[in-house]
């Protein structure tokens, strides 16, 4: 998936045309851990942990705000689930962005992500 990501043509390098799709996408990480969950694969979690939190991240900023709201909601329920399967917690700004705006209210998250001049309609 994060090797996909860098290509020019992936969902997440689209994304402002492809919310749909990324939000698939969002979908697909929380399989992804269901995975290692159930197939005890914890030597996984350390680098899942930091490249969920980058994609999570950057998709937020630059997602269509028309999906923005939808997309905040799956990245909640990633990151619960990141913490309720002790996921390493990364220390970077991005990780304790994201944090941050997952526990705030909507009222709070959804602003800041709409600052960005490239997350428009």
């Amino acid at each position: 998936m994060y090797l996909y990501r860098k290509h020019s043509q992936s969902i997440s390098a689209l994304s402002s045309r492809n919310g749909r799709k990324l939000l698939d996408a969002f979908t697909l990480e929380l399989e992804i851990i269901a995975l290692v969950k159930r197939y005890r694969r914890d030597e996984l979690k350390n680098v899942l942990s930091k490249r969920l939190i980058d994609f999570n991240f950057y998709n937020l900023l630059y997602i269509d705000d028309k999906f923005l709201a939808s997309a905040l909601s799956k990245v909640k329920i990633i990151e619960t689930s990141m913490r309720e399967n002790d996921y390493e917690q990364v220390l970077n700004y991005r990780s304790i962005t994201v944090l941050f705006l997952t526990l705030a209210p909507n009222y709070i998250s959804l602003p800041f992500f709409k600052i960005n001049p490239n997350n428009s309609a």
